[in-house]
């Protein structure tokens, strides 16, 4: 932790400083990655042809995008520290100002936890202006210290999930053993290793219990720590279309198996052989209600998470296969799909330096969050980190919203940002009018019904389990890019 004496000597611009060298190092990445992008451009076919030219193209196309991701990785941190910089430059000032004040007023400051003492015996602890005095200047110090602290950390939270991921499996991690969706096979569950030096993280029982019941492929915990976790089923190396799946409110780590319900519908929702996908489940620290949903650093921090997440899965991960592609051969597909609130946090992931997926859909969305008016604002990159054109959001960028949902209320207070489901937003609109002979089919009727049952269920049933929602999803997906 912290303390007074270390927060007095430390230099915010440093850190401005700092993030513009990383900067000017992830320019020069990219400056690489396109000369090798090019490096065979000089050498006519007649020259260099064949095999070798092309198995030459593709190492330099592999090496290329490495070196894009590395330059995402370097404007990541940059703007970490950046924000670091922009929240400690007021609160070590503040820090500073109130030492300087209290030491000369005669009292003493505890250098690690910032608590305030009287000074020298000629002041008397019965005089109460004094008291008075004392009081309000150690809450100043112990407020700017608190927030000194909470920078800190959340920067160092925010820098070590920039680290790559370990999305080989050893032989220590948990695993789900599967053929595919329905297939059979034999689950493991978190027993731990022989060595514990090498255990890795594990999958919890409710997982594994849940996964068997449901007949999901293989499963692999890619990422795990308190506040998230990423949990892959099916083979994110070899699959030829990877989801991730981001929940809403609610959610957490530790109650991912809720989850897997929705997770076995994005396979079938997919339209692919189920040995041909995977599905990742991206669970994070999520509000627990509308009213905490309002507060930003929800889905700041997990759209954080989630941009690293599909940085390194874009990149094959440490498998070794060349960036976007699957290693049955030929570019594999990234789909990001988020619920209610989840729908937020991956709409702010496209935000800064945009989000590794050919394809977003917002399901149920409350709002896309703040700093974003149109599908055009939404960065979506390339396995390789080379940004789609604007004009492609119009397709790549999707929205499923019931016409039932009461969600539409809260998308109306715009508490979170546009809507993504008006028209001006630009995106692809998939169709979830309901049947005649259903009831409730509009937000005024099921509003009208005054039943709690009846507007969740228009908020949850209408979606994954939902036949109109499978057949609409699929067919936005199979859409030609």
């Amino acid at each position: 932790m912290v303390t007074l004496a270390q927060a007095l000597q430390w230099r915010p611009e440093s850190l401005t400083q700092f993030g513009r060298g990383l900067r000017a190092e992830a320019t020069a990445l990219l400056s690489a990655s396109g000369e090798l992008d090019g490096a065979l451009a000089e050498l006519d076919r007649f020259s260099f042809s064949g095999i070798n030219r092309e198995e030459a193209q593709h190492q330099a196309a592999v090496h290329a995008a490495g070196l894009r991701r590395g330059a995402l990785a370097l404007q990541q941190v940059a703007d970490a520290c950046q924000q670091a910089a922009d929240g400690l430059t007021p609160a070590v000032a503040q820090l500073r100002e109130n030492v300087e004040v209290v030491t000369a007023f005669g009292f003493q400051v505890n250098p690690d936890t910032g608590s305030v003492a009287l000074g020298p015996p000629a002041f008397s602890p019965g005089d109460q202006w004094l008291m008075n005095v004392l009081a309000q200047y150690e809450q100043q110090i112990t407020q700017a210290l608190e927030a000194i602290r909470s920078i800190d950390e959340d920067t160092g939270s925010a820098v070590a999930a920039i680290l790559p991921l370990g999305l080989a499996a050893s032989e220590s991690d948990a695993q789900v053993d599967g053929e595919g969706a329905g297939g059979s096979g034999e689950l493991r569950g978190s027993g731990g290793s022989a060595d514990a030096g090498t255990a890795g993280p594990q999958l919890s029982e409710d997982v594994v219990a849940r996964a068997r019941e449901l007949g999901l492929p293989g499963g692999t915990l890619l990422e795990s720590s308190p506040e998230h976790s990423a949990i892959a089923f099916g083979d994110v190396t070899s699959a030829k279309t990877v989801i991730t799946l981001v929940p809403g409110t609610g959610s957490s780590a530790d109650r991912a198996h809720e989850q897997l319900d929705r997770v076995a519908a994005m396979f079938k929702a997919s339209g692919e052989p189920p040995s041909d996908v995977a599905v990742v489940l991206f669970s994070y620290d999520a509000p627990n209600g509308l009213t905490e949903a309002a507060k930003a650093n929800y889905h700041d921090a997990a759209a954080e998470r989630l941009q690293h997440l599909q940085s390194e899965l874009g990149g094959g991960g440490s498998s070794g296969t060349s960036g976007g592609g699957s290693s049955s051969g030929g570019p594999q597909r990234h789909v990001v799909a988020g619920y209610s609130y989840g729908s937020t946090v991956v709409a702010q992931s496209t935000r800064s330096s945009g989000l590794v997926a050919d394809r977003v859909l917002l399901i149920a969305s409350p709002g896309v969050g703040p700093g974003l008016q149109r599908a055009d604002d939404m960065k979506l990159l390339r396995p390789d980190g080379t940004a789609y054109e604007a004009h492609e959001k119009s397709h790549r960028v999707a929205v499923a919203t019931s016409p039932a949902d009461p969600i539409q209320l809260a998308a109306l207070a715009g508490v979170h940002g546009p809507d993504p489901k008006e028209e001006d937003f630009g995106a692809h609109q998939l169709n979830l009018d309901r049947p005649w002979w259903e009831a409730p089919r509009t937000l005024a009727e099921a509003v009208g019904t005054r039943d709690p049952k009846v507007l969740w269920e228009s908020h949850s049933t209408h979606y994954f389990d939902d036949e109109i929602f499978t057949r609409e999803t699929r067919q936005w997906l199979q859409r030609a890019d």
